[in-house]
């Protein structure tokens, strides 16, 4: 697991009505992309900073009437993981075919059923997976895991 900080150039998607507060609209953008995956990136952006306007809004293209991209430059913290790194995350609900917490925070992760492995079980009546009497996974505990994909 690995916090990451990025200076990165992105291009941003702006409605004519934030041409007179291009900034507000680019802002209003950005948090809207917060703790979503993002494939660019190659994670979770958690918080950006340094924002600069590297040029005018500009239109898109005839198609889209209304709807403008402008350059922008920023700093961004991002959240990534990798197969392998071991995660700690607190159990928020708990299914028959999946165990959902949320790991650093606010991120939240899942643990599909084919990826409890063999000794563990679902038991509906305790709201529990279960290996033992001693190794039970139930909400508002931290289970520690390992990222598979």
């Amino acid at each position: 697991m690995a916090f990451v900080e990025l200076k990165t150039a992105l291009s941003v998607p702006l409605k004519a009505a934030y041409l007179s507060s291009v900034r507000d609209g680019v802002r209003e953008h950005l948090n809207h992309v917060l703790l979503q995956h993002n494939d660019v990136l190659g994670g979770i952006p958690l918080a950006y900073w340094n924002l600069k306007l590297k040029q005018d809004a500009v239109p898109i293209s005839h198609t889209a009437p209304g709807v403008f991209r402008v350059q922008v430059q920023a700093s961004l913290l991002v959240f990534r993981v990798r197969p392998e790194d071991v995660l700690v995350g607190k159990v928020v609900q708990i299914g028959r075919d999946f165990v959902s917490m949320t790991v650093a925070g606010d991120i939240q992760a899942v643990i599909q059923k084919k990826h409890m492995g063999p000794k563990f079980s679902f038991d509906s009546k305790q709201d529990a997976w279960i290996a033992s009497e001693k190794e039970k996974i139930v909400p508002e505990q931290f289970v520690k895991f390992q990222v598979l994909e």
